[in-house]
């Protein structure tokens, strides 16, 4: 009896190890199947209508993301009913047989809503491009949340300048807004009401880059809330649907060619599952900033929304800036009289700078000689804020890669992951307006919520004794888009007494781009300050040290690293 005793006390620790890797092998191939499928399904982006072509052309109705899943599931829910069943035939045939079930349901609900867009581009002659929104995080699995459709602008929904669709478009966009109130393959009513009520859905405009850029935000945010009582109509509540005029500021292709910009006008409808999916969707967006035009490539005049090409080289209007002074929006921190706050902002001076690419100061230079000030250009007082004239290129401010949360999406170009170089400076950049994601039922902001050291605020520097104050400084948390103009305000040799008056004051445009070290505001200003590039860092929004400030003297640009701050 004592060998059969000695003998199961050594079977059991063998059964336990041989049994704990069957059931992490089972728990992985779950994961995998699981994974798989949407990875697999996903397939970066997909083309079709009436015009397209190449591997766009692919028929979304023949099954093929469910045969996909299909395919897979089987496979891997077959390798774990061999680990399970310890090879035999049944086991595997079961987990075979369970895997391809899985695998399909997942496959067949995206090729349904694929299979029904794909037929509504063909019966309303709509060029439509679809993708995937995928979240993917270190460490866990992707997650499909939801779909982008972006219809085309090929002149058959919308007539030009129109700010609502022709009758073929309204019937188009009702028709694709019916489509996803139908019921996916496997729903009961339940489940599709309960999926009906938790999705957000939000309406984008977009134009290409020529024209007024503001008149493209406003004819652009027209278009998506006219679409967005579309959506209405069919029975979504106002609640959960949302609109935005993007105008130019998220290209999908390069404005330097007509295609390029033809693919750039369109209606983008974006579904999210739910609202944590709206949240991650709106705080992962980022411009391609690869696909802007400098102002020397693009010109922005003309009638808003026009499809025009230009390549003039002139510089940008900056109309709005820079004229009449404003009587309004004195500091936050100002005492009665205009004059800004009494205390200096600490960091002001003796600060690095983290630019790249400074010019060498040769004043007098030909080829490679300082920027000139085109003839015509300047406006108001020419102010000395001690600098050096510009010989070649401007100072360009690094923000570093673009900065990701917590989620990240497909359509990101890899393009992206270093937006400085697109970016340049301010001197060769020119305002993009953009309107903020709006609710249908209150046609107010989604959000009031701001980044830290951008709600409203006040930013000022002591510039070579000249007082340089920007009232509200406010950037939006949604896609860190300046929610308003702020207020430019210079006082000439400032002497903190309390009764200073403003030399200048203006309301400048501002463009606002989400990099690694920070966020990069973009004032535009063509006055005594022509533009600044002000870098307010993520890890201490209080201070910005190593930003740029150019400006006109005697003909020429001139630049100076400052170091706005806070007002406290």
């Amino acid at each position: 009896m004592q060998p059969k005793k000695n003998r199961e006390p050594q079977a059991a620790p063998e059964r336990a190890k041989s049994f704990w890797p069957q059931r992490c092998l089972v728990a992985a191939a779950v994961l995998l199947l699981v994974t798989g499928c949407q990875t697999t399904q996903s397939g970066g982006q997909l083309r079709y209508g009436t015009t397209t072509t190449g591997a766009a052309s692919e028929d979304p109705c023949s099954h093929k993301a469910r045969n996909i899943g299909i395919a897979a599931g089987a496979t891997i829910g077959g390798a774990a009913g061999h680990v399970v069943g310890e090879g035999k035939t049944a086991a595997i045939l079961i987990g075979a047989g369970l895997g391809a079930l899985f695998g399909g349901v997942i496959g067949n609900n995206i090729d349904q809503r694929r299979c029904e867009l794909h037929r509504l581009a063909q019966e309303h002659n709509l060029q439509m491009q679809v993708q995937d929104i995928q979240s993917v995080q270190e460490g866990k699995k992707a997650n499909t949340l939801g779909l982008s459709v972006s219809v085309r602008d090929n002149g058959g929904q919308f007539a030009s300048g129109a700010r609502k669709p022709n009758a073929a478009g309204a019937k188009a966009f009702a028709a694709i807004a019916q489509s996803y109130r139908q019921s996916l393959e496997g729903e009961t009513p339940q489940q599709t009401q309960e999926r009906l009520r938790k999705m957000r859905i939000l309406l984008v405009g977009h134009t290409d880059d020529t024209g007024s850029s503001a008149g493209n935000a406003n004819l652009s945010e027209a278009r998506a809330q006219a679409v967005a009582e579309i959506f209405a109509a069919a029975g979504f509540s106002k609640q959960q649907i949302f609109y935005q005029g993007a105008g130019e500021t998220l290209p999908i292709a390069s404005n330097a060619a007509e295609e390029g910009r033809a693919l750039n006008r369109r209606v983008e409808i974006v579904d999210l599952s739910d609202d944590n999916a709206f949240n991650a969707y709106l705080a992962g967006r980022r411009a391609n900033t690869e696909f802007y035009r400098s102002s020397a490539q693009a010109s922005v005049t003309g009638a808003g929304g026009a499809a025009t090409t230009s390549a003039s080289g002139r510089k940008p209007s900056r109309k709005g800036s820079a004229a009449a002074p404003s009587k309004a929006g004195t500091a936050a921190t100002a005492r009665k009289g205009d004059a800004p706050a009494a205390r200096q902002p600490a960091g002001t001076a003796g600060n690095t700078t983290t630019t790249a690419q400074a010019p060498t100061p040769r004043k007098g230079a030909t080829a490679t000689g300082p920027a000139r000030l085109p003839a015509g250009k300047r406006s108001g007082p020419e102010i000395d804020f001690g600098g050096q004239a510009i010989v070649g290129q401007a100072t360009v401010v690094g923000i570093g890669a673009v900065q990701q949360s917590g989620s990240t999406f497909p359509w990101l170009s890899t393009a992206q992951a270093n937006e400085t170089a697109p970016l340049g400076s301010c001197l060769h950049d020119r305002p993009r307006v953009s309107h903020g994601v709006k609710s249908l039922s209150t046609n107010e902001l989604r959000t009031t919520d701001y980044l830290p050291g951008m709600y409203s605020s006040s930013w000022i520097a002591n510039v070579n004794g000249h007082l340089v104050a920007l009232n509200h400084v406010a950037v939006l948390r949604d896609g860190a888009l300046p929610a308003r103009k702020p207020d430019l305000l210079i006082y000439t040799n400032y002497t903190n007494d309390g009764q200073a008056k403003p030399t200048w004051r203006s309301s400048p445009e501002v463009n606002t781009y989400n990099g690694e070290k920070g966020i990069l505001y973009r004032v535009f200003a063509s006055g005594p300050v022509q533009c600044m590039d002000i870098l307010i860092p993520h890890q201490n929004p209080r201070q910005a040290p190593g930003s740029n400030l150019i400006y006109p003297k005697q003909g020429d640009y001139f630049q100076v690293t400052f170091a706005p701050a806070l007002a406290k």
